[in-house]
């Protein structure tokens, strides 16, 4: 299970070196594509919610 951003993309920049790798046919390559793009997206917002639980944790601003 990915717990961090840095997991997220790890895995992301492995889809795609595997998308980038010859031959890889074109419809294979954009599925691993979309896949790379779907763990960046996730890294964002595991970045997102471990800032906001940072923020929770200092508590409410004066």
């Amino acid at each position: 299970m990915m717990k961090t951003a840095e997991e997220c993309l790890k895995l992301a920049r492995q889809y795609q070196d595997q998308a980038n790798k010859s031959g890889v046919s074109p419809r294979m390559a954009s599925v691993l594509r979309s896949i790379s793009g779907s763990f960046v997206g996730l890294a964002s917002q595991y970045n997102l919610l471990k800032e906001i639980a940072d923020d929770e944790r200092r508590g409410p601003m004066q």
